[in-house]
């Protein structure tokens, strides 16, 4: 048996991560070191070390062709396993074997990591907020550098700063979502850490407006509301006035926006309460709403087709009976549908009661108007406008002679 003694080579690099892997490099002096070094055999080294002939495997997972596992070799197991029971980290390791043996240990060692407290950790708007440093140093044990910051820029104030910037004093008086970044370095390396917070205000206000045209809907029609409160954080408390003949199609009273249904006419009083945790008090919006119990309206075009020679600009109004809608019943809204080519001019859209529309090229156009109200909509009315073409005049060249009485 030949001693051998085993030196450690230590290499340390900086990194946020801590794992140690164990390479063993030999070289064989006969053949006899050789096959007595593929003779070893152990399952306990397997996990952990690589042999390679003439140079050091980079990763146990990362084997070359021409090396060999040690849980592959023969050797006797009791002594594998007391070697490394004596000296579990392999340092100050001397041990019988059968070739000389490099073991290099190679340490990756924890760098900084960046971290931070807040507090309170849910913060209000014109109160003091502490965001103190809770990073590690790592395995430099060096102390850090700090650097902070908030986004957007704008919205708070920086009251202080304290035990060489750890700890950060702010007050905002904007609520809404900052993100906060911390940045820690020190020989060992770098690390920045980001977090979103919402800033809930101190004074929440209720808003909400009805989803329905002058805040009036037909009988057993949905009520959708848009809530437009402002202050993070919002608990909601919805009630209504009288408190009977409603139903709640989605949601219930403490959702953000509820949906509303009543089943008869009448005016109903919509309430809602906004608070949260910074706040002392209770802000409160109302909307009234208007149920009614109407039929949809009608509309006619009495014309179904009217041609015109040349390009128009016709006027859909009581102006032009050829073209002028009749409405009846209450009507909210309109909408006029025409073919492509035609265009909406003066002013006017597709939701204008009498629109003017310009038809610039020969062809037939298909108009149609359909009027609305919170009940319903009527069927459309439907006009065709053709447009000829101006005829041409013939051109006449040269003397004619033409007898009497005969036409031309």
């Amino acid at each position: 048996m030949i001693l051998l003694s085993i030196t450690l080579l230590y290499v340390v690099f900086c990194t946020l991560w801590l794992h140690k892997n164990y390479n063993i490099v030999y070289t064989p002096q006969t053949s006899e070191d050789l096959a007595g070094i593929q003779a070893i055999r152990t399952g306990l080294f397997s996990r952990q070390f690589n042999v390679q002939s003439g140079g050091i495997v980079s990763s146990p997972t990362q084997v070359p062709s021409n090396s060999t596992k040690l849980s592959e070799n023969k050797l006797q197991t009791n002594t594998i396993t007391s070697l490394l029971a004596a000296t579990p980290n392999l340092k100050d390791l001397t041990a019988f074997v059968t070739a000389d043996m490099l073991v290099q240990e190679s340490s990756t060692v924890l760098g900084p990591k960046a971290d931070f407290t807040l507090s309170p950790d849910k913060p209000c708007t014109n109160a003091t907020i502490t965001f103190a440093d809770n990073s590690t140093k790592g395995d430099c044990g060096e102390n850090l550098s700090y650097e902070w910051g908030i986004y957007p820029i704008e919205g708070y104030e920086v009251l202080s700063v304290d035990d060489i910037s750890k700890k950060v004093n702010v007050k905002f008086n904007q609520h809404g979502y900052y993100t906060v970044k911390l940045k820690v370095s020190n020989s060992c390396g770098t690390d920045e850490i980001s977090r979103v917070v919402l800033v809930n205000s101190d004074s929440p206000q209720a808003a909400f407006s009805i989803d329905a045209i002058n805040n009036t809907s037909c009988i057993g029609s949905d009520v959708s509301i848009k809530n437009e409160s402002t202050g993070g954080s919002l608990e909601y408390r919805w009630s209504v006035s009288p408190d009977t003949d409603y139903t709640i199609t989605s949601g219930d009273l403490t959702s953000e926006s509820p949906v509303f249904r009543f089943p008869n006419a009448g005016t109903y009083d919509i309430s809602l309460s906004v608070f949260n945790l910074c706040s002392n008090k209770t802000s409160t919006a109302t909307q009234t709403v208007t149920v009614v119990d109407v039929p949809p309206p009608t509309v006619e075009l009495l014309s179904r087709n009217v041609s015109y020679c040349g390009p128009q600009s016709i006027k859909f109004g009581i102006d032009t009976p050829n073209h002028a809608p009749a409405y009846s019943g209450t009507v909210t809204s309109y909408e006029w549908l025409i073919s492509s080519g035609a265009s909406f001019v003066s002013g006017t859209t597709t939701g204008s009661a009498y629109p003017e529309i310009s038809f610039p090229n020969p062809g037939t156009y298909k108009v149609q108007v359909i009027a609305s109200n919170w009940c319903g909509s009527s069927a459309p009315a439907t006009q065709f406008i053709t447009i000829n073409p101006i005829p041409v005049a013939p051109v006449v060249t040269g003397n004619q002679s033409i007898c009497h009485g005969t036409s031309t």
